[in-house]
């Protein structure tokens, strides 16, 4: 293994996430760092999917009894039915798209009977998701691996340091903030994710780019892989 991706565990997120997985050697669930409880936009537990009236916004809640802000230990308040609520807003957005009855599975299988732990859910989501599109990069949690450091920087170097690696994938956004001197005097190189969000076909009127991945799924099937 030779080149690192390394990010959050997302709430079944974009496309750009998954490019991020088929580019990469290993991929990295970050649950070290701190979940961003007071952001609205947080797409921790969040995911953007389009229904017939436009966007709709699907959110995990939380429960407000977590210990420790950081994402390994942010537990799911199950006493809302959420998941169910889920599966319904998806299904209305989704049930007249091609491919429906196969993406709806492998999201059904999950949210049915979900993990207890945000962290737990979202990994979950995106490995199985990983296997619809039929990426089989290996993934690994931070926590998994010991990480401890608190440093923006030094957290990524110390992942790469304990996978062997010497490449670490960023996307776009860690432009402003990796200390490409720091990673070069550990021997790790930064290189930039080229993802440019492609356009294909959508429900719903006008195209919107940036949605969870399962609008790709629900749309164009397996072979959205080849959009990422």
């Amino acid at each position: 293994m030779t080149v690192a991706a390394i990010h959050q565990p997302n709430y079944l997120p974009w496309l750009g996430y998954f490019h991020k997985i088929k580019a990469a050697d290993i991929f990295v669930f970050l649950d070290t760092v701190d979940y961003q409880s007071g952001n609205a936009f947080s797409i921790t537990n969040r995911a953007r999917i389009k229904g017939a009236n436009g966007v709709v916004l699907l959110t995990v809640p939380v429960s407000r009894k977590t210990p420790s802000r950081r994402i390994q230990e942010v537990c799911i308040d199950s006493s809302t039915g959420w998941a169910r609520k889920h599966l319904r807003s998806i299904e209305l957005s989704y049930r007249r798209a091609p491919y429906f009855s196969p993406a709806f599975e492998v999201l059904e299988a999950v949210l049915s009977s979900p993990p207890v732990s945000l962290a737990g859910l979202n990994s979950c989501l995106i490995v199985e998701v990983s296997r619809y599109f039929h990426l089989n990069t290996p993934v690994v949690s931070a926590s998994a691996l010991g990480v401890r450091t608190a440093d923006r920087n030094q957290r990524l170097i110390e992942v790469c340091q304990k996978l062997g690696v010497k490449t670490y994938l960023s996307g776009q956004g860690g432009r402003k903030y990796n200390a490409e001197a720091l990673f070069l005097q550990h021997g790790i190189r930064i290189p930039y994710t080229p993802f440019i969000h492609p356009e294909y076909p959508q429900l719903h009127g006008d195209f919107v780019a940036g949605l969870s991945v399962i609008d790709a799924m629900f749309n164009v099937g397996p072979e959205a892989a080849r959009l990422f």
